[in-house]
């Protein structure tokens, strides 16, 4: 019978007041339908006077305003949303009913909920069924684009209305999605099961929830046999999985991810459809309705639409609400990514989701403007976000960083920013078209340079989160790394958070001091594949601490090393100075004469003159070595073999601790226009690095050449590569008659008889740790060979208390020999001098003629006013201004390089801050000379007046 009017009315009030959508507005259709749908609605409005549900979903109205999924981007791009519902299911599904209220309720989102069955029962539905009743949802709609969740079924059909129409989908959420039907019911039922059904023409199937019972036709069957068992889907897609899903294994999504990673993206060069998928797995079966399923679901949605915002973020201001949740974390390195998981279990830890995805950073190659600000924009199953830093946390390396999510809000960034690289028109274009977002950026410049999956196991462990990732950044390397995170309300707590974090890690999982780490691995990614930008990055200060993380590392690393390869350290350990600075301290007292480094000779590089080319080498390279005779190429190559071999060599853990690259402030790195201007007030060394220069640039150039059958781009960093070993050769190098045999230790006097008679052939050695220490001029290099054990030894040349530097010394070298040599000028060197050339002689003193001794040799002036031959130089000049003028006529001279040397100070404006200073220490070291001598020859000449 009909409902009353009272009843009627009453619907009709709640209606209005609740403003009930006018889509799902109660219409009776027929007098026997009519109490069903009222019951329904009835039930459907009771739910909104009720107690909200005991699950944190039931919270999630109450999110502050401004998270609306109908943002302006959403409106702007016309997107329509629709939920697929699984087998034996319809437009009544629980978790479609559920998920539709949440999005109304808390994003006022319209989630449309259409039949899939293609008829009054679940018994009509197919692949194809379920493809035109979304069709129809898109068309009716007038939208651009369309965004669906799906659930078994329902997400196989949104999958593969997908891949047929993928213009029309502009993202997917998949539930336990029931991909590869045929093969999983062969597996399930068997052959008999199915034969069965085939010849009875149906199969009963118990209805869910109390629903009736379905008699399903074998076209059903044959239906799903006819489509894809796994579509290939090209647009952002999300799974959620139970662990326990009987129904659909989650390997049949993992198999799904496997398929997609064969197949590229179009105009995407060596980029995977498989990249635009997220697996997140849960505790749970195959319904997936549990309070922990529901949670995720939503949270999936809202980061996958863009409504995640974290509290306090301000995408459109740019400020950070003090009133802000400030993420504290801290990350250890580990080693076997199961057993971390097992203990954290251990004490407590409940497992909240596993998930699987891929991220892509991108940047403009060659000049990472975004890396080098600090600035990451990522990719993760085709979700875009880039991380944007605010400020300095004060007493911390921790950064707070602004996340701006979305094409269009990342498209106004960046041309905001960097209006000189992007199109006037490029945020305009990726508003109006998202998903065309990565094309836009490559037309820009923008680039992947990296690219990885990870696999996140996350737990909670009281207020805790521990993520355990293991990434495989490659079929043969990987990173494993724990990251413990904790919530600070303000910045007070940030040190108790990161105090608390270590009592877990440290008491709790009993990890060790060392794995601590501020490494992520996106870092990680840089160090090991992306040394350009490394380098770039390296030359900030914002990116100082990577220096110290990197050192650290390399430190350790080459300890390691060192142990296995029974070198001694004795009182002494690697140091980080900081500003690119490192070399040795003590760790206790240190006396003269102590032993502090022990090498056997398998652990150095050495190359003794008229060495034979090692056979192992290639036949390029032997040609090489027979064509340039000089030690440092010679001594270069063989580094260069050694380096070449990455890990596999035996020698890895020194040659971790070499520098990447040649310092920028090199002076042979310069330019040669940059050189004399720099050197303009002492010409004589500018021509000795420009020959330098000339000499490294033409062997490595030639060398690169012989070897290398490729393009000019592909011989240029093979010369780079070469002239870098070079360097360290010339810049690290020990030299010395380092000859003897075994049996020569035993006899007494031969190392005297040898060195009388038989002078050795010179060697020249690269020595792991020796090489590490700084040089001072003041001290000497207790170094010595011994043919018994066949090994090197360093001896401590004065005393060093504990914890201070310990020096040696490169040699008795004057700053131009250490600055062109080793890039680097040392104060107060006792052994600096001033060379004035003659021809710096002939315009201080206005002739055009000088003696034959120092048109020859010039003039050498050593520290605190000592004059290379003093009397010879005397005695010439007096050749040309007479026996009293010598005195007066060497003040001109050295008058006039006093100021010159003076001026020169405001014109050394060098390109590189780091060159510009190297230059004017040196300047400020020959001035030094020059007025100690300038001082010492005007008293002497007062004297001889008085």
């Amino acid at each position: 019978a009909p409902l009353p009017f009272s009843a009627a009315a009453i619907i009709f009030l709640l209606m209005s007041i609740q403003g009930y959508p006018r889509s799902r507005l109660w219409r009776p259709s027929s007098q026997t339908r009519l109490p069903l749908r009222a019951s329904g609605f009835l039930e459907r409005w009771s739910r909104l006077f009720r107690n909200r549900p005991k699950h944190e979903l039931g919270r999630m109205s109450q999110m502050r305003a401004g998270s609306s999924l109908a943002s302006s981007e959403n409106k702007e791009n016309g997107i329509v949303y629709a939920y697929c519902h699984g087998f034996l299911s319809d437009e009544t599904s629980k978790k479609g009913i559920w998920l539709k209220n949440h999005l109304k309720d808390t994003y006022g989102v319209d989630l449309k909920t259409p039949n899939l069955n293609g008829g009054p029962t679940a018994a009509t539905v197919t692949p194809e069924t379920g493809i035109e009743a979304l069709d129809k949802v898109f068309q009716e709609s007038g939208a651009r684009k369309m965004r669906l969740v799906g659930s078994s079924l329902g997400g196989y059909i949104a999958a593969l209305y997908a891949s047929r129409y993928p213009s029309k989908i502009d993202r997917l959420t998949l539930i336990c999605p029931s991909f590869d039907m045929e093969n999983r019911w062969n597996k399930l039922w068997g052959p008999e099961v199915l034969n069965k059904w085939e010849s009875d023409g149906f199969r009963e199937f118990q209805g869910f929830h109390g629903r009736p019972n379905v008699e399903v036709p074998f076209s059903f069957v044959e239906a799903c046999s006819s489509t894809p068992p796994y579509p290939e889907v090209s647009c952002p897609t999300c799974i959620l999985h139970g662990l326990d899903d009987q129904v659909v294994p989650v390997e049949t999504s993992e198999k799904f991810i496997e398929k997609l990673s064969q197949v590229l993206e179009p105009r995407m060069e060596s980029l995977s459809l498989a990249g635009k998928v997220m697996l997140q797995v849960i505790q749970d079966n195959h319904d997936m309705t549990s309070d922990e399923a529901l949670k995720l679901l939503s949270k999936t949605v809202a980061w996958q639409w863009n409504t995640n915002a974290k509290v306090g973020d301000s995408t459109q201001s740019g400020q950070v609400n003090e009133k802000m949740e400030i993420e504290v974390e801290r990350k250890f390195e580990i080693s076997n990514p199961n057993d971390c998981e097992e203990k954290i279990k251990k004490a407590g830890g409940e497992l909240v989701t596993v998930q699987s995805f891929e991220d892509r950073y991108w940047d403009l190659s060659d000049e990472w403007i975004l890396g080098s600000e600090s600035c990451w924009m990522r990719e993760r199953a085709g979700i875009w976000e880039i991380k944007v830093p605010l400020e300095e946390i004060k007493g911390g390396s921790a950064e707070v960083y602004q996340e701006i999510t979305g094409a269009g809000k990342i498209s106004e960034f960046l041309q905001r920013r960097w209006p000189e690289k992007f199109p006037e028109n490029f945020a305009e274009d990726c508003r109006k078209s998202p998903e065309n977002f990565s094309e836009m950026l490559q037309r820009a410049g923008i680039s992947v340079y990296a690219k990885y999956r990870t696999r996140r196991a996350k737990y909670k462990l009281g207020d805790i989160f521990a993520d355990v990732d293991n990434t495989q950044y490659s079929k043969d390397s990987s990173f494993c790394l724990l990251e413990l995170e904790t919530i600070a309300t303000n910045r007070d707590e940030i040190g108790e958070g990161r105090a608390k974090l270590d009592r877990v890690a440290f008491n709790v999982l009993n990890l060790c001091q060392e794995s601590a780490t501020t490494k992520g691995k996106l870092t990680e990614y840089i160090i090991r594949f992306v040394p350009e930008m490394l380098s770039k990055l390296l030359k900030s200060p914002k990116f100082s601490h990577l220096k110290s993380v990197l050192n650290k590392e390399r430190f350790t690393n080459s300890y390691q090393w060192a142990q296995n390869s029974q070198i001694s350290l004795r009182g002494i350990k690697l140091s980080d100075f900081g500003s690119d600075n490192r070399g040795i301290t003590s760790t206790r007292d240190i006396k003269k004469g102590d032993t502090i480094v022990e090498l056997p000779t398998d652990s150095v590089i050495r190359y003794d003159e008229k060495e034979e080319c090692p056979r192992e080498y290639s036949d390029t390279f032997r040609e090489v070595w027979d064509k340039f005779p000089e030690w440092y190429v010679r001594l270069g190559l063989k580094l260069f073999w050694e380096v070449e071999k990455g890990k596999d060599s035996p020698l890895h853990g020194y040659l971790s601790l070499l520098p990447s690259g040649i310092p920028e402030w090199a002076p042979f790195q310069q330019s040669e226009e940059e050189i004399r201007k720099s050197f303009g007030f002492y010409p004589s060394l500018a021509e000795k690095i420009i020959k330098q220069k000339r000499k490294f640039d033409t062997i490595s150039r030639q060398i690169a050449q012989l070897s290398v059958q490729g393009s000019e781009l592909q011989q240029k960093e093979v010369a780079d590569r070469l002239k870098w070993a070079f360097y360290q050769c010339i810049s690290r190098a020990f030299q010395g008659e380092f000859g003897g045999q075994l049996w020569e230790a035993f006899v007494p006097g031969l190392p005297i008889f040898k060195k009388l008679f038989n002078k050795d052939d010179m060697s020249y050695v690269l020595l792991p740790f020796v090489d590490s220490h700084n040089h001072n001029s003041n001290v000497t290099t207790m170094l010595d060979y011994n043919p018994g054990s066949n090994s090197f030894s360093l001896q401590a040349s004065e005393n060093f208390s504990k914890d201070s530097q310990v020096y040696i010394s490169y040699g008795k070298y004057t700053n131009d020999a250490l600055l062109q040599r080793f890039s680097f000028v040392e104060e107060d060197n006792m052994f600096d001098t001033y060379h004035i050339p003659c021809e710096v002689l002939k315009s201080a003193l206005a002739i055009d003629r000088l003696p034959n001794r120092l048109e020859q040799d010039g003039i050498t002036i050593e520290r605190f006013g000592e004059i290379s031959n003093e009397a010879e130089i005397i005695s010439s000049l007096e050749e040309i201004v007479g026996s009293k003028g010598s005195g007066e006529a060497m003040l001109r001279v050295i008058g006039t390089l006093m100021t010159k040397l003076e001026d020169a100070q405001a014109h050394n404006e060098s390109k590189s801050e780091e060159f510009s200073a190297v230059v004017e220490k040196f300047r400020r070291e020959k001035l030094r000379i020059l007025r100690e001598t300038y001082e010492k020859l005007s008293s002497r000449i007062s004297a001889s007046v008085a």
